[in-house]
């Protein structure tokens, strides 16, 4: 049943985005820490972190105020989120989703972002 309502409600790509940065390298990203050490995965978390640096120089990081930023986040990384999510079919792998997860304590919601940010691969006109 919360598969279906998931797939009928909107996505809204700028929200995502901004999930996802303050899961990476906001106010979220020592909850994540804590959630990844907890279940023995901070040499994915360090994966993860990885792959995020090249979305990050895409976009500009948080703490440089360089880069894209809001709406252009929203454009360019709320839809690659969104693709990954529509291809795997998995509303579980939205950032806000594991942000709200890993807030109310369930360590495990880390593995989702694992998972969405290999799926992610590099932004567009990023050579690996």
């Amino acid at each position: 049943m919360w598969m279906a309502e998931a797939r009928a409600a909107a996505f809204d790509r700028t929200r995502e985005a901004t999930a996802l940065r303050r899961l990476m390298e906001g106010p979220g990203h020592a909850r994540l820490a804590a959630a990844a050490a907890a279940v023995n995965q901070t040499a994915k978390l360090a994966a993860a972190v990885a792959a995020w640096a090249a979305w990050a120089a895409a976009l500009g990081s948080a703490t440089s105020g360089g880069g894209r930023r809001g709406e252009d986040d929203g454009a360019l990384l709320g839809a690659a989120v969104e693709r990954v999510v529509g291809q795997l079919e998995a509303p579980h792998l939205q950032p806000s989703g594991i942000g709200e997860r890993l807030d109310g304590g369930l360590d495990a919601a880390c593995f989702g972002l694992f998972t969405l940010l290999q799926w992610l691969g590099t932004p567009p006109g990023v050579v690996k």
